[in-house]
Parts: C-alpha cells; sequence; structure tokens
C-alpha cells in the first residue's frame, strides 16, 4: 500500500506514522536498540572482569528485571537491567555498572510525537562490603548515572528514523538509587532501587 506525498507531509499526532512500512516492524526496531545496547555492556563486562581478576576479588555478572516508578508504559516493557559488580576483598570496596531499561521517555522519532516509551539508564555502581565470611557476603552500594528522557528529530517520510537518517538528539535526566545483594557461593540475589523502577537480580559470582 503506498500513500501520497501529501499524507507524508502532513504530521499527524499518532504513535506512528503512517508512511512507515508496518507498525509491527517499527515495534520490533525499537525493543531491539536495549538488546543491542545489552550486547555492547555484556562485552565491556567480559573484558573489564578479566583486566581487574586478581586473587584478592570476585566478580558478579547480574541480571534483573522489576517494575517501573510510573504506571503508563505497557506491560510489555518491563524494566530490566544487566550489570557488572568488582567485589575487592583486600579493602571490601565495591564498584560496578550497569545498564538498565527503565523509566519513560518521549519519543518523537520514527514519525511518532511525544509517544511513551522505556527509558535506558547507564550508571556506576559504588559501594561498600557490609559482613562475609567463606560461603556468603552481603554487598550494599549507592547507584549513580543518566537517563534517557526524551528523543527527538525531524521526521523522515522515506521510512527513517531521522530525516535524512540523521541521529536524534537525546536528553538525558539525572539518575540515582541504591543497590543491595546478598550471595552465597556462586549465587547472588539482590535489590536494585532507584527514582525509575525498583527491580529484583540474580547473578553468578565467580
Amino acid at each position: 500500500m503506498t500513500y501520497k506525498s501529501s499524507d507524508c507531509a502532513h504530521k499527524v499526532l499518532t504513535l506512528v506514522n503512517p508512511c512507515l512500512e508496518s507498525k509491527r516492524n517499527i515495534i520490533m526496531i525499537i525493543s531491539s536498540k536495549f538488546i543491542k545496547k545489552a550486547v555492547v555492556a555484556s562485552v565491556t563486562i567480559l573484558v573489564a572482569s578479566i583486566t581487574f581478576a586478581a586473587d584478592n576479588g570476585e566478580n558478579v555478572i547480574y541480571l534483573g528485571g522489576g517494575k517501573s516508578a510510573k504506571d503508563d508504559l505497557p506491560k510489555s516493557d518491563t524494566a530490566m537491567n544487566f550489570g557488572y559488580l568488582r567485589l575487592n576483598n583486600a579493602n571490601d570496596n565495591v564498584f560496578g555498572f550497569d545498564i538498565a531499561q527503565e523509566g519513560t521517555k518521549l519519543d518523537s522519532t520514527w514519525g511518532q510525537y511525544n509517544a511513551v516509551k522505556s527509558g535506558t539508564s547507564y550508571n556506576v555502581i559504588l559501594g561498600r562490603n557490609i559482613a562475609r565470611n567463606d560461603s556468603y557476603r552481603f554487598d550494599a552500594g549507592v547507584i549513580l548515572g543518566m537517563r534517557e528522557k526524551s528523543e527527538d528529530c525531524p521526521s523522515s517520510y522515506l521510512g527513517y528514523q531521522c530525516y535524512a537518517d540523521q541521529d536524534p538528539n537525546i536528553e538525558y535526566a539525572f539518575n540515582y538509587g541504591l543497590l543491595a545483594t546478598i550471595s552465597y557461593k556462586s549465587v547472588t540475589f539482590g535489590l536494585r532501587a532507584t527514582g525509575a523502577s525498583t527491580q529484583a537480580i540474580i547473578g553468578i559470582r565467580f
């Protein structure tokens, strides 16, 4: 099915511009963005775990899921995160970082106008060990980072995300929260809470 140029030139306030090939394809493209970011993060985490591996420390790689702080997101947009922790047994410091799909952003790309979508946050984690023995340990830290607040660009009439296939302008907001974990042998459980979401996490300690 084709659309006249006049249909494309008229900016409609709907979630998807009719000039795009199909709504289903757009949803798949948008949802795959977080997956691509998670893949990049996983490679970074793997490199970090190898680089910082030492006899006096441990590593934790974790996944999480939960609920965003706002209820105006579709149920399919579940809050989730993927992260890495470095546990330094020499000085009891904990350092890490994660990438999370949490909170909301206003999306004006792909022919949309202020559509409410899940935002992506990029965070560092700074903490301390609270207690530990040969089998378990309890750690806690603060989460500091930035979260997508809005994404916009001139509309494309040829099916691109933005006009002339340029990159969108992204505005960020400050992201903060707390992370608490309990590790028993090689398994780690925890709770991750920020101003944008509350998520349970599970990971592997090695």
